[in-house]
């Protein structure tokens, strides 16, 4: 099951008038399985996934609000195209036809404002002051960003956050509903332990984002974090908190015209798919360098 996940594709079409991201759509994840937002539908292959999440998973409270909730069907995400995809990263959604959210240049600040002033905070990871900015925008249940946390972060944290030259941001591109949940709980922790949060769940991804229940295995992962019964599913029904996410991604979408997670920005150039510690040399050495004779 992980072997043929890791081969997945997420395949995007746009959407008819689709309500935003709200707590019933990470509630229904076992019915769905995907994310909708505005001018953006995501369905992940995997039918048998889907399936079985369905049967295990779905709630009387997701299934009497589901007709009010839908005044529009979106059209069903168009097959996966294995020749199209690109190694190292999962397709995403195309950008939808909307004025672009106003927001400041992400490697200068570490926060970003919409056109109302409303502030998306980040949680910076490294010397808020280091030269160059690496952020990254990822799905919870995207395998090639698990690969990323996994392999190459660490070499990244020891060789540039932990000396001071670069600020790692993860920001949220929830890529189903599923991923949404879970970006949803590591919202939940304090500040200081969301990393180390983050770094567990793509650990374990293969063990909860394949589960015939995958919310009964992020309960159990979350205890570890100190979750209660009641702190859990309260985080999972915070809608201010949703809200925050679907900004983030919508912001990513306009802004940066993510297309692939993981997809990092590096002081503003765009590096799409699962990057090595030696492509990411190769990009930011010589900005450490342009950095110290300025």
């Amino acid at each position: 099951m992980t072997k043929s996940r890791s081969k997945a594709q997420f395949v995007f079409r746009p959407a008819v008038a689709v309500a935003g991201l709200s707590v019933l759509g990470v509630i229904m994840l076992s019915a769905l399985h995907e994310v909708s937002a505005p001018g953006v539908i995501a369905r992940e292959a995997g039918k048998a996934q889907t399936e079985a999440m369905t049967t295990e998973l779905a709630t009387p409270a997701a299934n009497e609000s589901a007709t009010a909730a839908q005044t529009e069907t979106p059209e069903p995400a168009a097959p996966a195209d294995s020749e199209s995809g690109t190694a190292g990263q999962s397709d995403a959604p195309e950008p939808a036809a909307e004025e672009p959210t106003r927001v400041a240049e992400a490697q200068t600040n570490a926060s970003e404002a919409d056109a109302s002033g409303q502030k998306l905070d980040d949680i910076v990871l490294g010397d808020p002051e280091a030269p160059v900015t690496v952020i990254e925008y990822a799905s919870m249940t995207c395998p090639h960003c698990a690969s990323f946390h996994t392999e190459t972060l660490p070499d990244l944290k020891e060789q540039y956050i932990d000396t001071g030259k670069v600020k790692f941001i993860l920001r949220e591109f929830p890529l189903d509903n599923l991923a949404a949940a879970a970006s949803l709980l590591a919202r939940c922790v304090e500040e200081d332990k969301f990393y180390d949060f983050v770094d567990v769940l793509f650990e374990k991804q293969s063990q909860w984002a394949n589960a015939d229940d995958p919310l009964q295995e992020l309960r159990q992962i979350s205890k570890v974090a100190g979750f209660t019964e009641a702190r859990f599913n309260s985080c999972l029904r915070d809608q201010e908190k949703l809200d925050y996410i679907q900004q983030v991604r919508d912001t990513g979408n306009h802004k940066y015209d993510i297309r692939s997670t993981p997809t990092l920005i590096v002081n503003g150039q765009k590096l799409e798919g699962n990057q090595s510690i030696s492509a990411l040399q190769q990009v930011i050495d010589p900005m450490l360098d342009d950095a110290e004779e300025s």
